[in-house]
C-alpha cells in the first residue's frame, strides 16, 4: 500500500491520534534514569579501584520478572525491576567522576 504523498487535516488528527493511543501503551525507561545507573557503576568502579562495565539493554514489550533470550553467546537476562524514583536534578547536574586518588591511600 502506497502511502499518500498529501494529507487532509482530518486525516492528519486521525493519524496522530492513532501515533498517541499507541505510544500510551508503552513503557519508556527515562534516560536520566539510565544514565543514573551508569554513573553508579562508574562510582562503584571508582572507589573500589577496579574497572567496571554495566549492559543496560531496555527491551520493547516486556515486563518485570520476564526473560529475554539473546541468543548464542549473548546468553539471557532477566527483565529487572528500576527504581521509580526520579534522578534527573542530580544528572542535570552533569560533572565528572573523578579518577582514583591513590595518595589518599595508606
Amino acid at each position: 500500500m502506497a502511502l499518500p504523498t498529501t494529507m487532509d487535516q482530518t486525516q492528519a488528527e486521525e493519524t496522530l491520534g492513532i501515533i498517541q493511543n499507541t505510544l500510551k501503551n508503552f513503557s519508556w525507561t527515562q534516560a536520566a534514569v539510565i544514565s543514573a545507573m551508569i554513573a553508579d557503576e562508574c562510582a562503584i568502579g571508582m572507589i573500589n579501584n577496579k574497572t567496571t562495565a554495566v549492559r543496560i539493554i531496555p527491551v520493547h514489550g516486556k515486563t518485570v520478572g520476564d526473560e529475554v533470550d539473546f541468543g548464542g553467546l549473548f546468553g539471557t537476562a532477566p527483565i529487572m525491576k528500576v527504581n521509580g524514583g526520579d534522578p534527573s536534578v542530580f544528572v542535570d547536574r552533569g560533572g565528572i567522576i573523578p579518577p582514583p586518588i591513590h595518595s589518599f591511600k595508606n
